[in-house]
């Protein structure tokens, strides 16, 4: 099996009086929105996510319908799509539709947030709830009509999805972690599962607040690239969200391929947090050299990718982005790659 586990879109946005802002490197930016006026009075993110997980609740397909078209006057939402999705995915999970149904309605967008939520719906409840139910969960049904590889798509991204829920269940990232290799056997079923695990535990108020901050030395040895590629969420908000600090513990491990995956996992946050700044972006990383900066940008090239594929970006800022690269011997390697990833994206229609 085939699947691509791809970082997750977040955006910090807080709706003041005058409007509609997100947090951006230094100030504060407007963002028009044709529904701000509803969300004045909460955060605008959770504001339109809560609206259309309730639509969810009572028709996915019309939740779905509805963020599409929005986006389309909306360009920001495209920006918060993951965490929208997410809660369209856990809203119809409450539907009463059969989990394939649900999942059969999404198209993979917005980094399969949608079926991530809905995984995390569908498995709420106590940790041996989530061990009991994943494996049949993520096991799509026979005769299940459908193309081939979005069906794939959908078994890798909710053994993703399982890692969220398992995180969900516990409050604990490695008492999560046994839950995964309880609830899977294959490795690389396990693998991805615990990516979900460390990539939910990262936002929590636990990380917040500075627990489990050595989770990847403890971690199982086979889990510790997944561990370190997911743990810069983690290290921002304990190291008082500077950045270049987050960078530099990634030499924590004093391992090569986990300070690659450390550094990767920064430049692909870094990109989503500040907006698709790639002027911003391309500074921070030239300030490293080796693995440090192979890493950063290659990160961040990815997470622009994933922005051509939601609208936020266009092919030609992601060209240049990459051209860009401050090591020109690793253009043709950054290429290959951001090719090989993209192949897991699907598209928005512009």
């Amino acid at each position: 099996m085939r699947y691509k586990i791809l970082f997750a879109i977040c955006a910090l946005v807080v709706a003041l009086p005058s409007g509609v802002y997100i947090a951006t490197i230094g100030e504060k930016k407007r963002i028009p929105s044709p529904v701000a006026e509803a969300c004045l009075d909460g955060w605008y993110a959770n504001c339109v996510s809560a609206e259309l997980k309730e639509m969810a609740e009572n028709d996915p397909q019309v939740a779905l319908e509805t963020y599409h078209q929005r986006s389309q006057t909306d360009p920001y939402l495209r920006q918060i799509c993951h965490q929208i999705f997410h809660a369209i995915g856990r809203g119809a999970s409450a539907s009463g539709k059969d989990p394939w149904e649900v999942f059969m309605l999404g198209s993979g967008e917005c980094n399969w947030g949608y079926v991530h939520g809905a995984v995390e719906g569908y498995l709420d409840g106590d940790i041996e709830k989530v061990v009991a139910g994943a494996a049949e969960l993520c096991l799509p049904p026979p005769g299940l009509d459908g193309d081939e590889s979005y069906i794939e798509r959908v078994t890798g991204n909710c053994i993703h999805g399982t890692g969220h829920a398992l995180f969900h269940a516990e409050l604990d990232p490695i008492g999560a972690e046994a839950g995964c290799r309880r609830s899977f056997s294959e490795t690389r079923s396990v693998m991805s599962c615990i990516d979900g695990v460390i990539m939910e535990f990262g936002d929590s108020d636990g990380a917040k607040e500075g627990k489990h901050s050595d989770v990847c030395l403890n971690i199982g040895a086979d889990a510790k690239y997944a561990c370190y590629k997911n743990i810069p969420m983690t290290w921002y908000h304990q190291n008082g969200e500077n950045r270049n600090v987050v960078l530099e513990k990634c030499g924590e491990s004093g391992v090569e391929n986990l300070i690659y995956a450390c550094t990767w996992g920064s430049g692909n946050l870094f990109m989503v947090q500040t907006g698709f700044d790639l002027p911003y972006m391309r500074d921070l990383c030239s300030q490293y050299t080796g693995v440090y900066l192979k890493g950063c940008y290659f990160g961040s090239a990815l997470g622009a990718a994933l922005a051509v594929s939601t609208g936020v970006l266009t092919e030609d800022q992601l060209q240049e982005y990459i051209e860009a690269v401050p090591d020109p011997t690793l253009l043709d390697e950054l290429r290959q790659d951001v090719e090989r990833i993209r192949s897991g994206f699907i598209p928005t229609e512009q």
